[in-house]
């Protein structure tokens, strides 16, 4: 398989993503297997934005915070002192799943969240950095209190 030799080409991964939807689509075991898939070729390049983008395609049917493990997933790559633009993008998107979902741990989950926006801003994802700050003023607001 080419992303088994080349896990970066975007054109692979687009085109994985196509023969499933038109074929056996994205069921639950489909689903289970290529979120998988995705999450060992993101541990072997957690900066390959393709990898991040298919497994946003594989759940997007689904409410991010509620497919198991996701989030445990991403805080073993933070832990591990990878601060990847895309891990931090799909963690603030389980929050803002989370948020959404009513979760009752709201002001903690949204605190994280802003942080996360703020960080991207300052130090990971610099040229990005109204968006972010844009991203972290909408859950602010979206949710709870004021940006700061």
């Amino acid at each position: 398989m080419l992303l088994l030799k080349d896990l970066r080409n975007n054109s692979a991964w687009n085109q994985r993503y196509t023969v499933i939807i038109n074929t056996t689509k994205f069921t639950d075991e489909v689903m289970d297997r290529e979120t998988k898939f995705s999450q060992e070729m993101i541990k072997k390049a957690p900066n390959n934005e393709s990898a991040w983008n298919y497994l946003r395609g594989v759940l997007a049917e689904k409410d991010l915070h509620s497919y198991p493990g996701m989030m445990e997933f991403c805080e073993k790559l933070y832990d591990n002192e990878i601060k990847s633009p895309h891990l931090l993008g799909f963690m603030i998107d389980v929050y803002d799943s989370m948020l959404e979902s009513g979760d009752s741990n709201k002001e903690n989950i949204l605190k994280k969240a802003t942080e996360m926006c703020v960080s991207l801003a300052q130090n990971f994802d610099v040229i990005r950095k109204e968006y972010w700050l844009y991203e972290s003023r909408r859950l602010a607001l979206k949710y709870g209190t004021a940006a700061e």
